[in-house]
């Protein structure tokens, strides 16, 4: 297992080099100046060309690049050029804050989607299958930012009982979470009714029933295992765009993140904010992954990954 890891982090090196020249290359590519952002129309040329001399956007592609890489050879992403704070500083001040908000939507979706999907598979056909499947339709249907102002204007215009927007205590944090995890939950709900089911028909469980074995013995020892593998990669997937930012939760409940500082960048083209995020974003979804796979190894032994990479 831990080859298979060195290999991975070895093979990452490659990808990330090339997701950091394409990211790179299209954003400079992008209509619009940020030196206009910074100091206006009404700036004279000379002033303009100055800004672009100490910011570096006035050299060639490939040297504002080679730049770019030494920077992070140092460990570094940049400098705003707004702020002129550097980036991992802000990245190091905001992730706890979206770490927080992607646990608490996982906390929320993991369990409610999961027994959703469980109820409907095991009474199939029937009204709780019905009502269900109804959720988990309209949980996936909906718009995330519909589904925040709703409760935004339900649980803290109306009632008052939480902070409508902001970053601090789990009070800050409910609704945002909540906004977020609907989605994934109503996908964990799909998916798992549709293994669930699945699982039931085959003939080993038909054999496990002509044992005399209760119906609740059979779920917990041999559908929970079996229905683990498809649920650990939708909520890897969604775990990990969640760890890159909620861009529209964050932004509608002012929530001090990633998410609505990556926003911020795209907006002011913040070139240096705008590339820190994307390979941050590309970092994270390469360590879920390999997650993902030692997970899938303990869950089930046939696909011991191990094995297969000597």
């Amino acid at each position: 297992m831990i080859a298979y890891i060195l290999k991975r982090l070895s093979l990452s090196i490659p990808l990330l080099l090339g997701i950091t020249f394409i990211t790179f290359a299209l954003i400079k590519s992008l209509p619009g100046d940020p030196v206009l952002s910074l100091v206006g129309e009404r700036a004279s040329p000379q002033a303009m060309e100055q800004i672009r001399k100490e910011i570096g956007t006035n050299r060639p592609f490939i040297a504002q690049y080679i730049g770019y890489l030494r920077l992070l050879m140092k460990g570094q992403m940049g400098r705003s050029y707004f702020t002129n704070r550097p980036v991992m500083s802000d990245l190091i001040e905001k992730f706890p804050n979206t770490l927080k908000l992607a646990l608490g939507a996982m906390i929320f979706a993991i369990p409610i989607g999961f027994l959703l999907g469980l109820t409907a598979a095991l009474n199939q056909g029937r009204w709780a299958d019905r009502a269900a499947s109804l959720i988990s339709i309209g949980g996936i249907s909906l718009p995330v930012f519909w589904i925040g102002l709703i409760l935004m204007s339900v649980f803290a215009m109306k009632f008052r009982w939480l902070p409508p927007s902001g970053t601090g205590d789990i009070r800050y944090l409910i609704l945002p979470a909540i906004t977020l995890g609907l989605p994934s939950s109503a996908s964990i709900a799909r998916v798992a009714r549709t293994t669930v089911f699945d699982i039931l028909g085959q003939p080993f469980i038909k054999a496990v029933r002509a044992k005399g074995i209760r119906e609740s013995g059979i779920i917990f020892r041999h559908v929970l295992r079996n229905v683990m593998i498809p649920l650990v990669t939708i909520i890897g997937l969604d775990f990990g765009s969640y760890l890159n930012g909620a861009v529209l939760t964050e932004t509608i409940f002012g929530y001090n993140g990633i998410g609505r500082f990556t926003m911020e960048g795209i907006i002011k083209r913040d070139y240096p904010v705008v590339m820190g995020m994307l390979l941050f974003g590309a970092v994270v979804f390469i360590v879920i992954n390999m997650i993902m796979d030692i997970i899938y190894h303990y869950i089930d032994p046939r696909l011991r990954i191990y094995g297969h990479n000597k």
